[in-house]
């Protein structure tokens, strides 16, 4: 009797484990969507009001930040859903065991919940959605502003020398994350888009380089 009431007290205390990792990292995903959108609206806001008062240069290195916080908050979406999807493995057995006993599978919600209805996008998906369109929209920005700003002769060599220091740093940056994405290989997916993020990677670090040298060394001659 006491080993029944051990593995009771043992199999409750394992589901409320997995319960609360679930519903905490399910919450902060939710919230990390959140916070993105309130950062994107006033990131856009300066974006305008640079253009505006013919600030390009301005506009240019909101443009970059809006970039850079896209693919770190796209990077961290991707963290918050394995962490989701581990709480989900865990709570599995427990539904499983919830449905025999009450011979209901219907309470089988996170098996059911993955067999999406026809056409129906899931959480990641529209995700994926906004901070890509978001990188783009801002590239174009970016593009855009720095098209302006070479039109304007007004601090034209602080402008080039600003916007070609930001753009080495973050082709360097990118590049660095690109080629360390080579660890996917090791899946054996038949898929060659490992390889292709990996010769992505090493083009954005050398265009990178290239950049900062020329900035650092041919300018001061």
């Amino acid at each position: 009797m006491t080993d029944e009431l051990n593995d009771n007290s043992s199999h409750d205390e394992a589901r409320k484990h997995a319960w609360s990792w679930f519903a905490l990292h399910a919450d902060q995903r939710l919230k990390s969507v959140n916070f993105y959108l309130i950062l994107l609206a006033f990131l856009s806001a300066g974006f305008v009001t640079a253009h505006k008062e013919k600030l390009f240069g301005v506009g240019a290195v909101v443009s970059l930040f809006a970039i850079f916080t896209s693919y770190l908050f796209y990077q961290m979406d991707r963290r918050n859903r394995s962490l989701v999807k581990t709480a989900e493995r865990a709570l599995k057995p427990f539904e499983r065991r919830l449905a025999l006993n009450t011979n209901n599978d219907a309470v089988r919600l996170i098996e059911s919940s993955d067999e999406n209805a026809s056409g129906e996008w899931t959480y990641t998906r529209i995700f994926c959605c906004l901070y890509f369109a978001a990188f783009i929209l801002f590239t174009l920005g970016f593009l855009y502003s720095v098209w302006f700003a070479f039109q304007t002769p007004t601090n034209e060599f602080a402008l080039k020398v600003g916007t070609q220091g930001i753009s080495g740093v973050f082709l360097c940056f990118l590049g660095l994350e690109l080629i360390s994405l080579e660890k996917l290989r090791q899946d054996k997916a038949t898929s060659n888009i490992p390889y292709i993020l990996f010769w992505m990677g090493v083009v954005a670090l050398a265009v990178g380089i290239v950049a900062l040298a020329n900035l650092v060394f041919f300018r001061m001659w």
